[in-house]
């Protein structure tokens, strides 16, 4: 046993060593992301930082333990996937088990592909692959088990399965980790009265096996490949005019920007603005802190106004130009700070449709991201309109612009927070 210990630790030690960080960034902006942010106060020191060792613990013993062999072969490749988000949460390297059992066996066949018997070689979607086509189909499921159907349109219809074995008939064909027939199947841990699956089988499918699985519990919303899909886009497109069936429903629907009320943006908006402009404030007032040619004209100006002279004593000649409002105006001597403030004022004023039209934009662009824009994520939005505003060609690229901003939309990404009330609030 303690020979096993060793080794496991020391192929852990070099697992982090090599995907340390990777690893610690998928748990905590990726599919585990909720997991991080509910129990914050555990993989957090208590000045909010991440606690990287306890993080990097939680990966490493999720992915070990999904792992089926006795020496913990497949974890390296486990951690390499998991790093690149290709496996997306620690519950679907669970799911992963059974078939990593399977592929221990068949690899040692002399029918099973040469060239996949390396797993270091394959991606996550290559494994799958190979493994579905070299496994025996799976028996179709005839068991319905129990659900209900919510909903029905000439395009969809909507299930909420109510037992284990509802999740995996209405899921056959998915990978979905509620849907597993093989090894830990997660439905238990994701359904309730209160907040259920909801399963799409549209009638119509675009594609074989089109379907998709909605949880508002915890922000996870997936196709039949458990890749996140756009919320806003399969409620309004898709299936149009799903969403008024959602919206009375799920109260995260109405926390999408598009969907959320005038009055709670023009709040929240108002309170952004406020904020930014005191920031743009104490960023002009550093320039003139900076700017010694400033200094330089407030003395010359003043000699040319009469009122200090070389003879003025030295601890007088400040006192008197910090008193004279006409020697104290920046805006009024740097033009191009006092165009910079016009110009922010304007890029601030955004209306709740400019907000919304912004929010749907990024939801709708492939190389945003995925997940739902919601009134809490109004400073980024707010960001992507200043920017906007001053360079419109700035979009595919966060950094590869102009900074005519002078770094205003980086500081609304980086720093606003929006509580559930629509409470503003900055961290420095």
């Amino acid at each position: 046993m303690r020979a096993f210990e060793f080794l496991v630790e020391y192929d852990r030690n070099k697992t982090t060593q090599t995907l340390g960080r990777q690893l610690a960034n998928a748990f905590m902006t990726g599919g585990d992301k909720r997991q991080y942010e509910f129990y914050n106060t555990t993989y957090q020191h208590p000045d909010g930082t991440p606690d990287m060792p306890v993080i990097l613990a939680q990966v490493m013993s999720g992915l070990e333990e999904a792992d089926p062999t006795k020496n913990k072969i497949y974890t390296p490749w486990l951690a390499r996937e998991y790093a690149k988000q290709n496996i997306k949460r620690l519950e679907d390297a669970h799911v992963l088990g059974p078939m990593l059992a399977e592929y221990d066996k068949y690899k040692k066949r002399n029918d099973f592909p040469a060239d996949a018997k390396d797993i270091m070689r394959l991606n996550y979607n290559q494994f799958y692959t190979i493994m579905g086509n070299y496994e025996p189909p799976p028996e179709q499921i005839k068991d319905k088990g129990q659900a209900v159907e919510i909903y029905r349109d000439s395009n969809v219809r909507i299930v909420i399965p109510e037992n284990e074995q509802a999740a995996c008939y209405y899921g056959q064909g998915t990978k979905w980790c509620t849907a597993a027939t093989r090894g830990t199947n997660y439905f238990s841990r994701y359904s309730s009265k209160e907040r259920p699956l909801y399963i799409l089988l549209p009638t119509k499918p675009s594609y074989d096996g089109e379907k998709y699985q909605l949880h508002f519990g915890s922000d996870q919303f997936m196709n039949e490949e458990d890749d996140p899909i756009n919320l806003y886009e399969l409620l309004t497109e898709r299936f149009p005019d799903l969403y008024k069936y959602f919206i009375t429903k799920e109260p995260e629907v109405k926390e999408l920007v598009p969907f959320t009320s005038d009055d709670l943006i023009e709040s929240i908006s108002l309170q952004i603005r406020d904020l930014a402009m005191n920031h743009v404030w104490e960023k002009i007032n550093d320039w003139e802190v900076d700017d010694s040619s400033f200094r330089d004209w407030q003395f010359e100006t003043a000699m040319e106004m009469g009122l200090i002279n070389n003879e003025t004593d030295d601890q007088d000649v400040w006192e008197i130009i910090h008193s004279n409002d006409k020697l104290n105006d920046y805006l009024k001597y740097n033009d191009d700070a006092r165009r910079f403030l016009v110009d922010i004022k304007h890029a601030l004023t955004a209306t709740p449709n400019d907000l919304k039209e912004i929010a749907i934009s990024i939801m709708n662009d492939p190389n945003e991201t995925d997940e739902p824009v919601t009134y809490f994520n109004l400073g980024m939005v707010m960001a992507y309109y200043v920017k906007d505003y001053f360079d419109p060609n700035w979009r595919g690229n966060w950094r590869n612009r102009n900074d005519e901003d002078h770094g205003v939309a980086d500081w609304l990404a980086e720093h606003i927070s929006i509580s559930r009330q629509g409470q503003v609030s900055y961290s420095r």
